[in-house]
């Protein structure tokens, strides 16, 4: 990261951070989202509506009882769940971060934006081996989503599936497949692709139609001296738009593995 974006980088996470669980749980209305975490979990114990219960529960206010909400994680580990009830779960692990879930989302996960939060902000060292076996099965969305699970340095044989897979299909389906999958893009990028950066460096004013912010993402995490050239020149002409996402992008760089974030 460039030093003189430092400090701003620092100054606007400190806002952003608290901001992280307000979409959680909207776009779907529930007559128990205003209930406390208590009243809640006695409502799934007693059988009232579980499915509707496990989908306030993913969005309800958490505030002191994030303890009370992982211990109720680890104690229906076991229990039988559908897919609707299994990503209401996932929001609700990635809120509060249970890693004894990670390998039963891991063994339903095919690439659902969902359980891939939640297996990203969940796993622990011990989960790397279950990853990795993962990672060979899926798809290169489903592939990229986890790439950051494994820190700033992935596995080479993560990195050479990764790039196999995603580039594969880039070029199969041309540019477009940047915007579309923009998640494949910046997984891609992250790798050291140089394509995508290519990419990403000739379209930075936004030409391309998708993710406003995806070339951003591109060249901040790109380990390539031409993305970190492409950002200066960024800095350097101090369009505020393009200043802002370049934080964005910094701020969700993987510095570090899961658990030593969390440490």
């Amino acid at each position: 990261m460039p030093t003189k974006l430092l400090p701003m980088t620092l100054a606007l996470l400190s806002i952003l951070t608290p901001l992280e669980s307000c979409s959680v749980g909207c776009g779907r209305p529930s007559p128990y989202l205003h209930l406390p975490w208590g009243v809640l979990e006695g409502m799934y114990r007693s059988g009232e509506d579980r499915s509707g219960v496990l989908w306030a529960m993913a969005g309800c206010s958490i505030g002191a009882d994030r303890e009370a909400a992982r211990g109720f994680l680890r104690s229906i580990v076991d229990e039988p769940f559908g897919k609707e009830d299994l990503e209401s779960i996932a929001k609700l692990v990635a809120r509060v971060v249970e890693p004894s879930w990670v390998e039963r989302l891991l063994e339903a996960y095919t690439g659902q934006e969902e359980l891939g939060l939640a297996i990203r902000r969940s796993a622990e060292k011990r989960h790397l081996a279950s990853i990795l076996e993962k990672v060979r099965t899926l798809s290169p969305i489903g592939l990229a989503r986890l790439v950051d699970c494994f820190g700033p340095t992935p596995p080479q044989e993560v990195r050479a599936l990764a790039s196999e897979k995603i580039a594969a299909a880039a070029k199969e389906n041309g540019d477009v497949y940047y915007v579309e999958r923009w998640w494949d893009a910046v997984g891609l990028a992250y790798l050291g692709d140089e394509k995508v950066v290519n990419w990403a460096v000739a379209d930075v004013g936004g030409k391309a139609k998708g993710c406003c912010a995806l070339q951003h993402y591109i060249l901040t995490w790109s380990p390539l001296p031409k993305a970190a050239r492409a950002v200066e020149a960024m800095l350097e002409a101090g369009d505020p738009h393009d200043v802002w996402k370049v934080v964005g992008g910094y701020g969700d760089v993987p510095r570090a593995a899961p658990w030593e974030r969390r440490s």
